[in-house]
């Protein structure tokens, strides 16, 4: 917690913790070495969109109208902790969504690269590589989409094996140690540094570090540093918070996160824009908006069936004074969208495993939402397509008699929270365990 700088290598820097706490300290610095510096001179980058040889050649290579190359280079794959395949394809489908297939091929091969499947055996067979990755539901097409533009546009995101990975920039940032250069800047970031990777720790022998973590320390200690933070941003807006205020405040955030610290803060001046002193009042406003969050994480929880996550989001609701009949329509309105969702797959007859997004978006919820075209009321309608797609790939989770009987249980449930002698955490509880 706080900051711990040694000095070692002058032109690369390591800045351990959140990006949105680390950014204002890196770009401090770099203008402390570079003063009159813009951000669109600094070149940023990230492990899952480039290869070690590419960040090698863009510190090696200078622009011809530019007279220093700046670069940030985020979660370098060397440097951290290897991630789990789950994280992984989570991460593929984000690049996916955002249009990013540069990131989306990237991602792929690391995960190749994890279950030690070969670019050879991808040349040799899709299918079968494809049966080894097991990609979640709705991600194989695109998969094999990619596939299909190896050799022609991502044949470049594979480095080749020349040397171990990190060991090449590793090589070139131990030269710079007795002979530094002016025009050339690397900073390297990593949000949860893994301290046992050995690459790491040749890094930290031969480069500074800021280390702007939150982990460590007492509970007391961590929540004190970060109510300095809370009183020292808003003294920078002009702004005064109330004990009870920072109480409450600190009580919503907890103290594991200067990044959701941060987040919070952002909202909350945001809510008293024109106001000199936020009060206890602004605070509950914005725990107000955090509920709807958490309501969101309910009904995303059922979808999900995620057990872990509909228990969670239910408890926290109901320590914050939510009714346990809020939790209930939640679960409710997912379920009949799912239901309804099933039925308008079957009328138009098409699955959803295998069919990514933009497909989705594109060729398939018009006819879905038209299938309800001569109810009274469309069930579909009004629902964004990206959360009619989640629901889409959610289906076959979801057995006709499963959706009957959950559907049915509601009235029980609705039973037992209006009146019954079990507490109402006990019964939504009960509930999830014994459902999902």
């Amino acid at each position: 917690m706080g900051q711990k700088v040694q000095r070692k290598n002058t032109q690369c820097h390591l800045f351990f913790g959140e990006w949105q706490v680390v950014r204002p300290a890196c770009f401090k610095l770099l203008r402390g070495l570079y003063p009159g510096l813009s951000r669109d001179q600094v070149v940023m980058v990230h492990g899952d969109d480039v290869t070690e040889s590419s960040v090698l050649e863009l510190l090696k290579t200078k622009d011809l109208f530019s007279t220093r190359t700046i670069v940030i280079y985020q979660e370098p794959d060397f440097l951290q902790t290897e991630r789990s395949h789950a994280d992984l394809w989570k991460g593929f489908e984000k690049a996916l969504l955002n249009d990013n297939r540069d990131r989306a091929a990237k991602i792929l091969f690391r995960i190749m690269g994890a279950l030690n499947i070969s670019v050879n055996e991808l040349r040799s067979g899709r299918e079968e590589v494809i049966k080894r990755l097991k990609p979640p539901d709705g991600l194989a097409t695109s998969c094999l989409e990619l596939f299909d533009g190896f050799e022609t546009s991502y044949e470049h995101l594979v480095d080749k094996p020349e040397a171990k990975a990190g060991e090449r920039l590793f090589q070139w940032l131990s030269r710079g140690i007795g002979n530094p250069r002016r025009d050339v800047f690397l900073c390297i970031h990593i949000e949860k540094p893994q301290l046992k990777n050995r690459m790491l720790g040749l890094f930290l022998d031969v480069c500074p570090l800021t280390d702007l973590r939150v982990s460590g320390g007492t509970h007391g200690k961590k929540t004190a540093f970060l109510q300095a933070q809370l009183r020292g941003r808003l003294q920078e807006c002009g702004k005064k918070i109330s004990p009870e205020a920072v109480r409450l405040f600190m009580e919503k955030v907890g103290d594991e996160s200067l990044s959701a610290l941060k987040n919070e803060m952002d909202k909350l001046l945001t809510l008293a824009a024109k106001k000199d002193t936020i009060t206890l009042d602004d605070v509950q406003g914005l725990v107000a908006r955090h509920r709807e969050e958490e309501i969101f994480k309910v009904s995303d929880a059922v979808r999900q069936k995620d057990m872990k996550l509909a228990i969670k989001s239910a408890r926290l609701l109901m320590e914050q004074g939510i009714h346990p009949l809020v939790v209930l329509s939640a679960v409710r309105n997912m379920l009949s969208r799912i239901f309804a969702m099933k039925v308008a797959m079957e009328a138009v007859g098409t699955g959803m495993e295998n069919v990514s997004y933009n497909i989705f978006r594109d060729k398939y919820f018009g006819d879905l939402k038209g299938s309800f075209a001569h109810s009274k009321k469309n069930p579909l309608a009004g629902l964004h397509p990206y959360a009619a797609w989640l629901t889409a790939t959610s289906v076959s989770r979801f057995s006709w008699q499963e959706l009957f009987d959950l559907l049915e249980k509601m009235a029980d449930l609705d039973f037992a929270l209006k009146g019954g002698k079990i507490s109402a955490g006990l019964v939504l509880e009960s509930f999830f365990l014994e459902n999902f």
